[in-house]
């Protein structure tokens, strides 16, 4: 979805195996997931997170993973899909709802723009 639309879609990955309070990621961490981002061929911004596992799912009231969280361009949260996720079905039909909002939005500002008395 970012390659197809680079100025409107930022895709972030979030690693929350880690499970240590007041540490960093071990090294084998970042090691096994960077292995398997790789043999995926994951392209996108990799994050792996410093904070406990179970204080993530809190934080986002996640009750299963995988999960993704769909924001909007003000970082306003639109939809959380948990668990067994379809990507094609569920969370690619948002963001592109949300584009082509975006993409109206736009458009009738641009025309409001033009029209006003200069």
């Amino acid at each position: 979805m970012q390659k197809d639309h680079p100025d409107d879609v930022v895709s972030i990955a979030l690693n929350v195996d880690h499970n240590e309070e007041n540490t960093a990621p071990t090294d084998e961490l970042q090691k096994e997931v960077l292995a398997i981002l790789t043999e995926r061929n994951i392209e996108t911004t990799n994050v792996i997170c410093s904070t406990p596992f179970d204080t993530m799912l809190d934080k986002y009231e996640l009750f299963s993973l995988p999960a993704v969280i769909v924001f909007d361009r003000e970082g306003k949260k639109l939809e959380v899909f948990e668990g067994d996720l379809n990507y094609e079905k569920q969370v690619f039909p948002l963001i592109e709802k949300q584009l082509r909002s975006d993409g109206a939005a736009a458009g009738e500002a641009a025309s409001e723009a033009e029209t006003e008395p200069q």
